[in-house]
């Protein structure tokens, strides 16, 4: 089947990160893959793609930050 990712490997497709002090308060914005290397930012109203540096090239041999 094409396209399918090898058996034991995981793919990143989306990110969600917290701002703020706790989880009763703050700000939440999610990351999401779209097409390739090309990545969305969903900040409340505000959806814009996100032109930095390929998250690919910020993980490590293994595909994993810890």
């Amino acid at each position: 089947l094409a396209g399918l990712v090898p058996q034991g490997l995981d793919e990143l497709v989306a990110i969600l990160t917290h701002k703020g002090q706790n989880a009763d308060g703050g700000h939440y914005v999610a990351w999401v893959q779209h097409k390739g290397d090309q990545w969305v930012c969903f900040d409340d109203q505000k959806v814009t793609e996100c032109r930095c540096v390929p998250l690919s090239s910020l993980l490590a041999p293994a595909g994993v930050v810890w």
